[in-house]
């Protein structure tokens, strides 16, 4: 997906979730670190997932009980195929709704209808949240705008 697909938000998100990837010694961006990514940049899916309790401490401390960092320090990390897909979802969900681009909440929605990875895994079975119920408020936020 090209950037200029993404909104600028949405553009920060996933440089910041390539920073968590980098900061744990990973040479890979994940959905956990798109997820990541999107709670660090604050903008509307940070918002939507904050209503549920979701913090990024809290949420960065679950994924290195699960996944541990990396002993040697990486340079780049490159997008997983998932994340790839998720980045898809999220333009198909943007122009679905007659967006011009992906904003952070697409790519929330993108995560969430993906329906695997370690960030659903995260929101679903760790945190327990409805995925559901994250998807329409996601959904609310989006027609806000």
């Amino acid at each position: 997906m090209p950037v200029e697909d993404l909104t600028p938000g949405a553009q920060r998100a996933l440089n910041l979730a390539g920073q968590e990837a980098l900061a744990l010694h990973h040479n890979f961006v994940g959905t956990e670190h798109l997820l990541l990514g999107l709670l660090a940049e604050g903008g509307g899916a940070a918002r939507v997932l904050q209503e549920f309790g979701v913090t990024l401490d809290q949420l960065r401390s679950l994924l290195m009980g699960m996944i541990p960092g990396g002993e040697t320090p990486v340079r780049s990390a490159m997008l997983t195929p998932r994340t790839e897909r998720v980045m898809g979802i999220a333009l198909g969900e943007a122009e679905g709704l007659g967006a011009p681009q992906a904003d952070t909440l697409h790519l929330l929605l993108g995560l969430i209808r993906e329906g695997n990875g370690i960030a659903v895994g995260l929101l679903s079975k760790a945190m327990e949240l409805d995925l559901e119920d994250v998807q329409v408020r996601a959904l609310r936020a989006l027609a806000a705008d």
